[in-house]
Formats: C-alpha cells, structure tokens, sequence
C-alpha cells in the first residue's frame, strides 16, 4: 500500500492557522496568540561569501553555507534517511544532540535538503519567542510522501509549549511523520517521554559522534573550511597551515573550532600576521575583527552613529536576550544600561546594520554562532585571562540586570531572563570566570529563578563543574518536592552534585540518606540503573545500622527495601524484586504490632508495592491477590479515620486491586472495584 500525499495549505483566519491534510480533514495549528508556528522550509540560497569577508560572524554562520557541508556527516545522513523511511514507524520523534559547534543545525538543513529531494514535505516549527508578536500566520503548502518537521533550539521551548507540539493534530494525519528535534543536552527529551508513549509515538535519543575525532579528518575538515575562506578573501588557499596541535587538541574535536582555526589563518595570512592557537585566542581573534568592522562602519557609513563601546554592549544584549519584540528590545537596551531610552532607537537601527534580523519585525539579532557568542560575552567580563581583549567593567552588573531585572520593574523579571540566562550558563561551561564571578553569586543571591527558567536550563547549571556548591545549595530549598515531570532530570543531576559534595564529611546515617534521596531523585529521572545502585547502597548502610541499632533503623531499613524493590521490578529483575519487598512487609509488620498507630500506614504501603510488583508482570498472581486485598483493607480502616490524608493511597491500592483481579479472571470484582476507586477519585 502505497503512503498517501499530503497536502497542506495556511490560511489566517480568526482562531490561527489553519492546515488541509488529504481529503478534508482540517488541522489547526495554534489559537490566536500562537505558542509556536509551523511553516513549509525550504534550502536557503547562500550568500557570495566576497561579501562577507569584514564580519567574520557571517563567515562562520551555519546558515551562510561559507563552507560545504562535509562528506564527513555522510554517514549521519544516511542513518537519519534510514530512521525517516523506517515503513514500521507512525509518528516517531528523534532528539539529536551534541555540544554546540558539533555541526547539529547544518546537519539538519542537509537532512532537510535530502529529504525534499526524497519526495517528504519539511516544516520547521519556531517558538513564539523567535516570533513578532503580531506577527501573521503565512499560506503554506506542501505535498510528499511523509511529513518531517524539525524544531532547533527544542532545550529553550518551555515544557508546556513542546509538549503541545507533540499532541498537535499536525502530526496525526494518518501520514509517516517525523519530527526531529535539536539540542545540547540529552535531558531535553526525557520530561515527554510519558505524553510520546501515551501518543503512540516512537521516541529516541541520538547523540551526533564528533566528525573531528580522528587527525585525518580534523585536517580534511581545516583544509577544506580554509579553501573556502581563501576564496571569500581572494588570496590563495595552499599556503595556509593549520594549528601545530590541531591533530591532539581536544578543543578541535568540534567542527566550529577547526573552522574557526581556518579562518583565522585565512585572515592573518591575508593581513601578513602571525595567527593564534588555542581556541580561547582564537575566539577573541575574531571578535577583534568583527569590532574592527564596527568601527569602519562608524567612520565610513552615512547615517552610523553608534561608537564601538556601545555597539559592543548592545551585541552583549542581544547576544543574551535573543531577538525580541521592538518595545522590548527598547527595554532590553535602558534595563542593560546601554543608553538612555531617547538614543535606544538609534541603537537598534545601527546594530540591524551589522547584524539583520533574520525574523521580520525583530530587533536584536544575537551574534552567531553560538559558541563565537558565549565567548563574546566571557570576555566582555574581567578575569578571563586571554591578553589582548579588555573587559568591560559595565558588563556584570549589566547581565545580572538582564537576568533579574530592575528595582523599578514592577512586572517582575522581564521577559528574556530565561534566555539571558540560558546563554550566561553555556559560557559557564566553557569559562571558569564566568561562574566564579558571576552566574555563582547570581545563583546565590535569587535561586528561584533558575527555578523558574525551566528543567532544561537547571540540568545545565548542574554541569557547570566550576559552578560554587553553595549556588546548588541554594537552590535546592526551591526545588519541589512532589514529583514534577518537567524538572525530573535538572532534580536529579543537581541532587547527584550535592550529594557527592556531601558524602566527603557524612557520617553512616546521613550517607544511607543521601543515597536514598539520590535513588529516589534518579528514578523520576528515568536514570534506573544509577537509581538502583545509590537506593543498594543506602539499603546496605541501613542494614548496617540496623543489625546495631534496631530500633533506630529498622523503619529506614524498610523504606529502602521497598523503593528498591519498585526499582528493581522496573528492571525486570522480578525474583531480586520480590525478596526486597517481602522483607519489608516482614519489617513493617512486625513494627506495625508494636505501634499501630505509628507504622499502619507503611505496612499498607509495602503491601501495596508487593502486589503491584507481583502484579506488573504477572508474577503470582494469587498471592498478588493477598497482599492488595490485605493493603486496601488497610487503608480503608486509615481513610475512615482520617480521609484527606489517605484518600489518594487507597485510590491507587484499590487500582493495582483491580489489575490483580483482572488478571484473574475475575473481571465483574475488578469493575465493582474501580467503581469504587471512581467514586472515591470523584470526591477528591
């Protein structure tokens, strides 16, 4: 059977955008004020790279295409034609990542490329925040075997907004339809991995190899970037010799860095200098002469107004705040201190000159690439150590406004903090300095907002290994406590830092608390196997304790058997499962004759896990039928006693009751049952 055509067509109308797939089946895509867009991509025409030989930013942009894309990713291609072809799959989403510089955005315009010449329709969906916010929906049509949508950037979208990306119509049309998202971290995919399951979707997680790993290929990758950048400047391109440590340097793992390399001996051959090594100098190298261009433009342009120092701090921003609305970017200005509001204007138009917005009616295009922009902004601040590049002493207190705001602000942080801040900490990673001297004590001070920036950018702080432990500290008592999908991972990975921070100087009792803190952290993560090992250890340390203080340590004992019995149930590890269980009923029923009132609840508890892992793989089901009988009784007497405090408990007894009677075959007890636990959820 062959794949239906799809057939696509925008029009604007009242409630959004709207989509025709084949037949007459309508898709909308978002309601009035969108959360994102979806429109038809398609390859860009490439600039003439003479053109652009003054910027060395634009040489290097991904999306000029300066340098061919390399036969080196050919394999890549091929594994992700193969993943969009796949005739098992539905709708099946792939989240690519790697550290920025790895070439993921370039890698996604020739998959792009290669699949409209495979016959698929492509789209990209753009969130609001690369939107204008009047900004009209565009007539799109498209036909094709398939539908592939890609989304850059997917760690910055918000939770809520991804997550209606995958649960929207577009991507149900009956149609293979293939969505890949790219990202640094690979935490970005794990919050939806419930919603992808629930859909029916196949999900995985990709990470993209280095092309740069071996010597031969870092000099075919220099070679290559040089020739080109050699033909951009007019000289010739066989006398450029690269880095004498381009074959060991780990920096040179990366393809930007090599093209940067290049470049930068394209340039000083050009100029009759002698080019610098290491990647840091080779950054400011170029930024040297993207400023340099700055200043030809204020002596040379008519109608060019802004001097370097104050074009710099504006590149500073809109490095930071990403592009943005034009009363906000007004705003972005006079919060950062560049100027007064009444010369903000003039400021916004001169740096459009230098960098054009790529979205119609934004201002504060960022200097790209990334990497090239994050180094900007580390040696914007002092302490960076590379000689020849001043900081600029307005450039801390200015970023840490960005990020909080101002006294005078009265809607609270502004809207770029969460993107301030996600750009502040990717140069952390890179650039001691700037976690020592700023983003720490930012931390420090107002935690609550790496909060409230989201779980992609909370897990990166926690990578920041140069990162103060007292920041992590302070953020912890922000963290919630209940479990929460969206920071999951960015709860674990700084847990994990705390943890192994304070095992150094814990005593037996805090480690066995550490650790089953830990365990329990990985496991909403979905980090089952580091769950297990940590929840092992704090059991083995409570079994310590309690063989010597069992009084003191018993009930500990039983709370770590039960979670590593759930655990190692999720691992198929069935018979490890059931004797981790069965001892802490034994524990718990013994402390529960002692003190009823005390240890009732957890004697409910571990018999309920008992039957729900005896239940989760059909695991003796009989005497499954015991422990969720006895558990619901349990919780019964506790709900008649005090019903708020348990009304949620029996709800989920009364459900792995119902499991357990089905799996019987006893299905008209099981639907008196959950008629029950119907009733009950009713109340709540």
């Amino acid at each position: 059977m062959t794949n239906p055509d799809i057939h696509l067509h925008g029009e604007a109308s009242g409630h959004g955008q709207v989509f025709q797939a084949a037949g007459d089946q309508h898709i909308t895509i978002y309601e009035q004020r969108p959360a994102y867009r979806v429109e038809r991509w398609q390859p860009q025409r490439p600039p003439d790279p003479r053109t652009l030989v003054d910027q060395p930013s634009m040489l290097l942009a991904a999306n000029n295409q300066v340098v061919p894309f390399t036969a080196l990713r050919d394999a890549d291609r091929a594994e992700l034609a193969a993943w969009r072809d796949d005739p098992a799959r539905g709708v099946a989403v792939r989240l690519l990542h790697g550290p920025g510089g790895q070439g993921k955005t370039r890698l996604a315009a020739q998959f792009g490329a290669d699949s409209i010449a495979a016959g698929w329709a492509v789209a990209v969906a753009r969130h609001r925040s690369q939107l204008a916010a009047d900004d009209p929906p565009e007539a799109t049509e498209a036909t094709g075997r398939g539908l592939l949508v890609i989304i850059d950037y997917a760690e910055r979208w918000p939770a809520e907004d991804l997550r209606d990306m995958f649960k929207d119509r577009l991507l149900r049309q009956g149609v293979p339809t293939r969505l890949l998202l790219l990202a640094r971290p690979e935490s970005t995919l794990w919050p939806y991995q419930h919603d992808l399951a629930t859909l029916g979707y196949a999900a995985d997680v990709t990470a993209l190899t280095p092309a740069a790993d071996r010597p031969a290929n870092r000099q075919r990758i220099f070679t290559e970037a040089a020739d080109r950048f050699a033909y951009a400047y007019g000289i010739d391109g066989g006398s450029i010799h690269p880095p004498a440590d381009l074959a060991t340097g780990e920096a040179y793992r990366q393809i930007l860095v090599i093209h940067m390399a290049a470049l930068v001996a394209v340039d000083a051959a050009a100029r009759q200098r002698t080019a610098p090594t290491g990647d840091r100098d080779l950054s400011a190298y170029l930024l040297r002469r993207e400023v340099d261009h700055w200043h030809k433009l204020y002596e040379q342009r008519a109608g060019f107004v802004t001097i370097s120092q104050l074009l710099s701090r504006t590149v500073c921003t809109a490095t930071l705040t990403r592009p943005l609305d034009y009363d906000d970017g007004l705003a972005a200005l006079t919060t950062a201190g560049v100027c007064a509001p009444d010369a903000a204007d003039q400021m916004l138009a001169d740096h459009a000159v230098c960098y054009p917005p790529t979205e119609p009616d934004k201002v504060l295009e960022p200097l790209y690439p990334d990497r090239l922009g994050e180094d900007f902004i580390a040696l914007r601040l002092p302490g960076h150590g590379v000689a020849g590049s001043p900081a600029d002493p307005w450039s801390g207190r200015a970023i840490t406004r960005l990020i909080t705001g101002t006294e005078s602000d009265s809607a609270g942080q502004p809207p770029w903090s969460a993107a301030a801040l996600t750009v502040l900490v990717e140069a952390a990673i890179r650039w001691p300095h700037v976690a020592s001297r700023l983003l720490s004590p930012l931390l420090r001070q107002r935690p609550e907002l790496a909060v409230a920036a989201g779980g992609t950018i909370l897990a990166r702080i926690a990578d920041v290994d140069t990162l103060d432990i007292s920041a992590l500290e302070a953020i912890e008592p922000h963290l919630p406590q209940e479990l929460h999908v969206g920071l999951a991972v960015a709860k674990a990975a700084i847990t994990r830092r705390l943890t192994t921070h304070r095992l150094a100087t814990a005593d037996e009792p805090t480690t066995a608390r550490l650790l089953g803190s830990l365990g329990n952290r990985l496991s909403e993560a979905g980090r089952r196997d580091e769950a297990l090992t940590a929840t092992t250890e704090a059991a083995d340390v409570y079994r310590r304790l309690a063989q010597a203080n069992p009084a003191a340590y018993e009930p500990d004992l039983a709370m770590s058997l039960n979670n590593l019995g759930v655990m190692l149930s999720d691992l198929g590890r069935q018979d490890e499962a059931m004797t981790a269980t069965a001892e802490a009923v034994t524990i718990r029923r013994r402390l529960a004759q002692v003190k009823p009132a005390a240890y009732e609840p957890d004697l409910a508890m571990s018999l309920w896990t008992e039957a729900w892992v005896r239940t989760a793989h059909q695991y003796e089901l009989p005497e499954a039928l015991t422990a969720a009988t006895e558990s619901v009784e349990r919780y019964e007497k506790l709900y008649q006693q005090i019903p708020m405090a348990y009304v949620g408990d029996l709800v989920g007894a009364l459900g792995t009751l119902a499991d357990v009677l089905d799996g019987l075959g006893r299905g008209d007890e099981a639907i008196a049952v959950r008629a029950r636990r119907d009733a009950l959820t009713a109340e709540q």
